[in-house]
């Protein structure tokens, strides 16, 4: 399905009409996702750590979590 339509995952088309609407600011350059396999609890903390540290560094003031 999401080779069919990338925006099934990652809706970029309704994400920037909100932007043109000015509902939100702009959008940062990257995307972040983890696929949907299980990982031990240390490594997902790690990963959540690492995002959000390049997000906070980046500026990012906010985030969109939705579950696939």
């Amino acid at each position: 399905h999401v080779e069919q339509d990338p925006h099934r995952l990652v809706p970029v088309d309704v994400l920037r009409e909100m932007v043109r609407e000015g509902r939100i600011g702009k959008l940062h350059e990257e995307f972040f996702s983890t696929t949907g396999n299980g990982n031990p609890l240390e490594n997902s903390r790690r990963m959540g750590r690492e995002m959000a540290a390049r997000l906070k560094e980046a500026g990012v003031d906010s985030v969109i979590l939705t579950s696939t």
